[in-house]
């Protein structure tokens, strides 16, 4: 139970850095012609971000989800070791 418990956290971590990290690179690096306002430059990079995310959320998942059980059940991630 232990290991399900911290592979299911481990799941969340990576989704959770894989999603934000791609949704803050995507933003920045957004080209905004118009973005004289502060914001102008945020609605800009919402929607970039947005879009982004409805395109590769799924794919994001699926690769923390993998991530995440394999580390389990090897064993590899921290607080998934058999005792």
């Amino acid at each position: 139970m232990r290991r399900l418990v911290f592979g299911f956290l481990w799941f969340a971590a990576f989704a959770f850095v894989a999603l934000a990290g791609s949704g803050i690179v995507v933003s920045f690096n957004a080209e905004c012609p118009d973005s004289e306002t502060f914001s102008a430059g945020y609605d800009c990079g919402k929607a970039v971000a947005e879009q982004f995310a409805a395109r590769y959320r799924p794919l994001i998942l699926v690769v923390a989800l993998v991530l995440a059980v394999v580390g389990t059940v090897t064993g590899r991630l921290p607080g998934t070791r058999k005792r």
